[in-house]
């Protein structure tokens, strides 16, 4: 397997998976939405973050020299939006039990 092969694999792969991240971050921002709404401005705050950074992955990509780059910020992004999301709802819930 030669680095032109390997190239093309992980662009497919970066492909498949991008939308996958994508909706789970609207699907996540959604659902969270809807359960609190006192905390609606923050979570729209965090899809319009989420809009633009896929957006800005999408330029990093489309450049003609391809790295991990593109994936490093996809995997980073997702993991802190959706750690904010997760830790915003424990603190809701948390408010709300007491």
């Amino acid at each position: 397997m030669n680095i032109r092969d390997k190239i093309k694999s992980i662009k497919n792969w970066i492909n498949f998976i991008k939308p996958i991240i994508t909706i789970v971050g609207i699907v996540i921002s959604a659902v969270a939405f809807t359960i609190s709404i006192l905390w609606g401005m923050l979570f729209l705050i965090l899809f319009l973050i989420l809009i633009t950074f896929s957006k800005t992955i999408r330029k990093i990509l489309s450049k003609k020299e391809r790295s991990y780059q593109g994936l490093i910020l996809s995997i980073i992004g997702s993991i802190i939006i959706i750690s904010i999301i997760v830790y915003s709802h424990c603190y809701i819930e948390f408010k709300l039990l007491i």
